[in-house]
């Protein structure tokens, strides 16, 4: 079923205060095999220099244990293999720019 506002299997953050574009896009969702998180192409590297620009990414299980922590990523998109990890419930932290975004996805 598509919904005129968006595909169920992809999340979308945005910044606060924003609702023009979507800063980070989180796919599939439910994920099996790979998990994709993305900068949006339009905002990523607005605020500093593209080349500079990092951000960190945690994944949590759902008892709040880090499962995968990646840090200082200067692409526009990172993909993790999850398949390794048990079924269940995770949270996915961005940190960029000084602000926490986080996320819950689903590995089955």
């Amino acid at each position: 079923m598509v919904w005129p506002w968006g595909n169920w299997n992809t999340i979308t953050i945005y910044t606060r205060g924003s609702n023009v574009e979507p800063e980070w896009h989180i796919y599939p969702n439910p994920a099996t095999t790979e998990l994709t998180i993305e900068k949006n192409q339009a905002v990523f590297g607005k605020q500093i220099s593209p080349e500079l620009e990092t951000y960190d990414v945690t994944i949590l299980n759902d008892a709040g244990k880090e499962v995968r922590s990646y840090q200082n990523i200067t692409e526009q998109s990172l993909t993790v293999n999850v398949e390794a990890l048990p079924r269940g419930v995770y949270y996915v932290h961005i940190l960029h720019n000084g602000e926490l975004q986080r996320k819950q996805i689903m590995i089955r």
